[in-house]
């Protein structure tokens, strides 16, 4: 129920009324409508405000601001409450927004990214440096730094196929970068590919790369004469680099390793021949090949000439037959055929000559093996002969 005087809410056990601190009736309705009349009948006199009992209302006051404070106090633990969850969610979204603010920023930072896989990479985790390594480069393709990393992390994780891809791409777009040529080199080496650590330094002109990876390379074999038309005998000599080997062949085909080894000077034979040879150093680097032909004719030497010329001789005549031998050269004879090195003579001085008509027949063989035409004389050789006694004759006498 209220308070008929101030119109408070009151509890159902309350005697006075904590808001103005009159006394709550519990009489009949027609008891206060009779003390309501006797009151309007006493002179129009306002009504006199009843003292509160002794002791009594200090206490509902005291009670009454008591609970006014505790409304208050309950209020301001409200406001302080809804205040700090406002603020925490502030603080919070600030932090969730400066987080992706910050996560935006890393994922589209170059120089972030390549130290993300720069970490992750000496961390040994490779397949998250490849993942990093691939953002930097889409940041920033133009990076030697990046692609050289990336060709890192590939030869890392075994790659070898695509890390030579990655390498040569970088040496196409910056042909003086060092450790491009120093990383593939280190790719050829495991892989035992040494024939591309030739091709690869056979293309490159850089000085400085050529000087500094020097021993990847192994400079061609020096080869004297190198080729061409001979008509004496040749001797080809080959030099190489200190501690390299050289390989050739002289029937054309491509040396290797089970090719003849070079240990002496190489005399050629008559006819056309090609040499070609390759060295290799200590790395099993191979160099270029050399390819020289040569053409080794010997010239064939004069016709000896004989004396006397062809004619008849009789008793008293000389009958000696000499020959002319040609410089550097020997003579073969023999009568009624043509000689050869084995089946003649050695001429050595002057050959009587036989009685009856006989063709004497002479040729020269210089230092080459090389056979002159035969050169011949004919002679009729009419010296008087004994006949030999008929036997019956010798019998009679």
């Amino acid at each position: 129920m209220n308070c008929k005087y101030c119109g408070y809410k009151l509890g159902d056990d309350a005697a006075f009324c904590p808001s103005c601190g009159r006394e709550v009736r519990l009489v009949a309705d027609y008891q206060e409508f009779g003390d309501f009349l006797t009151e309007d009948t006493q002179n129009n006199t306002p009504p006199v405000k009843k003292a509160p009992v002794p002791g009594r209302g200090d206490d509902i006051s005291r009670e009454i601001k008591r609970q006014r404070a505790e409304q208050k106090r309950k209020k301001k633990r409200q406001a302080r409450i809804i205040a700090g969850v406002v603020v925490a969610v502030v603080v919070v979204g600030s932090a969730i927004g400066w987080r992706m603010h910050k996560k935006y920023q890393e994922e589209h930072s170059f120089s972030y990214q390549l130290a993300q896989a720069e970490s992750e990479f000496s961390n040994g985790r490779y397949d998250d440096a490849y993942t990093a390594i691939q953002k930097a480069i889409e940041l920033d393709s133009a990076s030697a730094d990046a692609w050289l990393l990336k060709a890192d992390i590939l030869y890392a994780q075994k790659e070898y196929e695509k890390a030579e891809s990655v390498l040569k791409k970088i040496i196409s777009l910056y042909p003086d970068n060092q450790t491009a040529y120093g990383t593939l080199v280190r790719v050829y080496d495991t892989t035992r590919q040494t024939d591309k650590i030739a091709d690869l330094f056979a293309s490159c002109t850089d000085l400085e790369i050529r000087e500094k990876y020097s021993a990847y390379i192994c400079d061609v074999p020096q080869v004297s004469p190198e080729g061409g038309s001979f008509t004496d005998y040749i001797t080809i000599t080959i030099s190489a680099e200190a501690d390299a080997k050289v390989y050739y062949t002289l029937d054309g085909t491509a040396p290797g390793t089970g090719s003849a080894v070079y240990s002496e000077p190489i005399e050629l034979s008559e006819g056309s021949t090609r040499l070609r040879a390759v060295a290799v150093n200590k790395k099993g680097i191979e160099s270029d090949m050399v390819d020289f032909t040569y053409s080794v004719l010997y010239p064939v030497p004069d016709t000896p000439k004989i004396a006397p010329s062809s004619g008849t001789f009789t008793e008293g005549m000389d009958t000696s037959i000499q020959v002319i031998v040609p410089d550097g050269c020997k003579v073969y004879y023999a009568f009624d055929q043509k000689p050869t090195e084995k089946t003649g003579t050695l001429y050595t001085g002057p050959v009587d000559m036989p009685a009856g008509e006989h063709t004497f027949y002479a040729i020269a063989v210089n230092g080459y093996g090389k056979s002159s035409y035969a050169s011949s004389e004919t002679y009729s050789n009419k010296e008087t002969q004994e006949t030999p006694e008929d036997p019956e004759t010798s019998d009679e006498q």
